[in-house]
């Protein structure tokens, strides 16, 4: 290997080593609740669900619920709705309904 060889291996791999972005971790963190927060990922779905007649059903969904990850709030008791807010970028509505029906409740496919 040549002089000019290793130059330019070392200088090549130093500008791959400086070319990386680095954001130290507590920026890092603040970011990631910036693009979280900024994005418009956040969706409010009403569900209808037949076997939810009393406020007992409404805790045992929302407990349920609230295992799933990116699940953001979940509404007041109405008989045979709920109302989910989720981050769709951590869970979809097929995750919820699929919860929702693991929990015993039978929900109406109609948006």
């Amino acid at each position: 290997m040549s002089l000019y060889e290793k130059r330019i291996n070392r200088v090549s791999a130093k500008i791959d080593e400086y070319s990386k972005s680095y954001v130290p971790p507590r920026y890092k963190e603040l970011l990631d609740k910036y693009i979280k927060e900024s994005s418009h990922s956040t969706v409010t779905m009403n569900i209808m669900i037949t076997d939810l007649l009393t406020e007992e059903d409404h805790f045992a969904i929302t407990s349920g619920l609230k295992e799933l990850k990116g699940i953001d709030g979940i509404g007041e008791f109405q008989p045979k709705k709920l109302t989910v807010s989720y981050n769709q970028n951590e869970t979809s509505l097929e995750h919820i309904v699929f919860k929702i029906t693991q929990l015993g409740y039978r929900y109406i496919n109609r948006f």
